[in-house]
């Protein structure tokens, strides 16, 4: 293998991509990767380089992230990857390059089919699928243990599930307001009421308990913008056109609240 101009223009991006993947952002975007390392070597050598980064990495997002995590989707992810792995270890052997290429590109065509073709509200977000979480589980830990893709299949589970990571960035963001003794005066604070996530309730009653939640959550008193979000989830129209509005319009007055907005 020999180190010259072409192979900084692509193995050098590719770890860097990685690298980012790994922080959270980018995602599948990683699938590039290894077909970049192609260029300059085979790919069971472009694997082999990536694996120890991946095991590095993996490790510290472990310890990063320990005491963050929803353990039912753990409970329904891990045993069914742990099944996709036990495959691939008594089937990789029989695998041409050409074929793992073939995964590779495929997880990419998967990825982009399932957000352009079959997941038309883009915001819309899915309940818990047992079979879904299950099927994507299996595939993520056998394509993991062959190309190193197991992000793509995890990825088109997880991210459209309800409830935007359990609330967790709202705990983040009221660490930080109480790390620096409250709310700066030159930013906008904002947050919204949402529906029950388990009973898909949403009225009166339930706007108060979530607004409540997110400012104690927040470490606040009042925040400057709140949506009500998602209001066709109400089963009564006048709920939101009457009753939450006008609750809402007495937290303004209350300066509890400087603007609000439907979302």
């Amino acid at each position: 293998m020999e180190i010259n101009l072409l192979f900084i223009f692509t193995v050098v991006p590719a770890i860097i991509l990685y690298g980012i993947a790994k922080s959270g952002l980018g995602g599948s975007m990683t699938l590039i990767s290894v077909p970049l390392m192609t260029i300059v070597m085979p790919l069971n050598q472009a694997l082999g380089i990536i694996l120890p980064i991946l095991i590095f990495s993996d490790f510290i997002a472990v310890y990063k992230y320990r005491k963050e995590y929803d353990l039912g989707t753990l409970k329904l992810m891990v045993p069914f990857a742990a099944v996709g792995i036990f495959i691939a270890s008594f089937t990789f052997t029989y695998f041409s390059e050409e074929l793992l290429k073939f995964m590779i590109g495929l997880m990419g065509f998967i990825f982009a089919g399932h957000y352009f073709f079959f997941k038309k509200d883009k915001e819309a977000k899915s309940q818990k699928n047992s079979v879904k979480g299950g099927v994507c589980s299996v595939i993520a830990g056998f394509t993991s243990f062959c190309v190193h893709a197991g992000g793509t299949p995890v990825s088109v589970y997880m991210l459209p599930l309800r409830n935007y990571a359990m609330g967790e960035s709202e705990k983040r963001i009221g660490i930080a307001i109480k790390a620096i003794d409250g709310w700066p005066d030159k930013f906008v604070l904002s947050t919204k009421i949402d529906r029950n996530m388990d009973t898909l309730v949403l009225d009166e009653k339930r706007t108060r308990e979530s607004f409540e939640e997110s400012l104690k959550t927040l470490n606040v008193d009042s925040v400057d913008v709140l949506f009500l979000h998602d209001p066709e989830y109400a089963k009564d129209i006048n709920d939101v056109t009457k009753k939450v509005a006008h609750w809402m319009s007495c937290l303004k007055s209350k300066k509890k609240v400087w603007q609000k907005q439907l979302a």
